[in-house]
């Protein structure tokens, strides 16, 4: 049933009113410096928390829309390290929408290249 798929995806009982609390800017993953987050997020990932991080990497690229690139690709790349590819591919099409978006001038050397300290 759901409880089986929840626990497939990594999400733990209670995590709804987490989410939620996430979405409204409360104290969820979501709450203060955006490199606080950044480092909580990553801690869900290496959880194995996927859906919480996921739906948090969103969240914040909502809430820092000038950083939203960076907490996208940041997001995208974690997942896909951790095997998780369709919370990285997720991350990485709203990355792609958001760059189109604001209309990024966007190289083949820095897509290559990736996030800091990721890729040649």
């Amino acid at each position: 049933g759901g409880t089986e798929i929840g626990q497939q995806r990594g999400i733990p009982q209670g995590s709804l009113s987490e989410l939620c609390a996430m979405s409204a800017g409360g104290e969820g993953l979501v709450g203060g410096t955006m490199e606080e987050t950044l480092q909580r997020l990553n801690q869900c990932v290496q959880d194995a928390k996927y859906f919480e991080a996921r739906e948090g990497y969103k969240t914040l690229a909502q809430q820092h829309q000038p950083d939203a690139a960076e907490v996208l690709c940041s997001g995208a790349v974690a997942m896909l390290a951790h095997r998780q590819g369709e919370e990285g591919f997720e991350l990485g099409m709203l990355l792609m929408d958001h760059l189109a978006a604001v209309d990024h001038d966007v190289s083949d050397r820095s897509v290559r290249r990736g996030p800091e300290g990721v890729g040649a």
